[in-house]
C-alpha cells in the first residue's frame, strides 16, 4: 500500500474538527499535516484525537 500525505492550512481548527473527521472517513492518509496559526499550548490534545492517528504538536513560541 502506498503512503499518502495531506497538508492543510486551517484557520479555526477547533471549529472545523468535525470536517477534518469527515475528510478522514473518506480518505485515510498515512500522515495528515495540519497548520493552525492560533492554536497555543493551552489548547489540549483531547479534542484533536482521531482514530488511527497520533497527535504530534510543535507549537510556536511567542516572539518567533
Amino acid at each position: 500500500m502506498a503512503s499518502t500525505y495531506a497538508f492543510l492550512t486551517i484557520c479555526g481548527l477547533t471549529s472545523k474538527i468535525e470536517e477534518i473527521r469527515l475528510i478522514l472517513d473518506l480518505q485515510r492518509f498515512s500522515i495528515l499535516f495540519l497548520a493552525e496559526t492560533f492554536l497555543n499550548e493551552h489548547d489540549g490534545n483531547s479534542i484533536y484525537n482521531m482514530p488511527h492517528y497520533q497527535v504530534v504538536r510543535r507549537d510556536r513560541r511567542y516572539g518567533y
